[in-house]
């Protein structure tokens, strides 16, 4: 139902259909920036899309992924971001913020961001191998990943939320 979702959206939010720019997403911190040069016929590869054009809707497409609403309000510039276990562990929250920053001029302390729905922590079972890179990477894993019964449990949410506050 992509289609018909995306028709639906776009007449919920005012704006043609065609005009939604999605990428073809493959889990990882690829960033997509649109700016006035960037071709929109082509499909593009990446976990997040930027833009500070007006006229232009920015979306990525997210079943258990958490997708991530990022607005800089003074700048006028706008991402979406893609983020599954293997985006979240690249950092690509974070990277998006920095990206922002470095094309637009963004400041982190003026960003506003929202996380959208997205697999919960009590559904979401991953192996000690993931377990293993998000201890690693992150100092606070302790935070967002919990040993139940038998089972590690994520909490994908928390942990880009705590990306966004750093």
């Amino acid at each position: 139902n992509v289609k018909y979702n995306k028709t639906k959206t776009a007449k919920v939010f005012g704006f043609n259909p065609s005009k939604l720019i999605t990428v073809n997403q493959v889990h990882g911190d690829d960033i997509f920036i649109i700016n006035k040069k960037t071709p929109l016929s082509k499909k593009v590869s990446a976990d997040a899309v930027i833009t500070n054009l007006k006229g232009i809707a920015i979306g990525v497409l997210t079943a258990d992924c958490a997708p991530i609403i990022l607005l800089d309000p003074l700048n006028t510039a706008l991402a979406i971001v893609h983020a599954g276990w293997k985006g979240t562990l690249k950092k690509i929250a974070q990277k998006t913020i920095l990206s922002m920053s470095e094309k637009f001029g963004t400041s982190a302390e003026t960003l506003v961001a929202a996380i959208g729905p997205c697999i919960g922590e009590c559904c979401y079972n991953v192996d000690g191998a993931v377990i293993k890179q998000f201890k690693n990477t992150f100092p606070d894993y302790k935070e967002f990943i919990k040993l139940e019964k038998y089972d590690w449990k994520l909490d994908l949410k928390k942990a880009n939320y705590n990306q966004l506050v750093r």
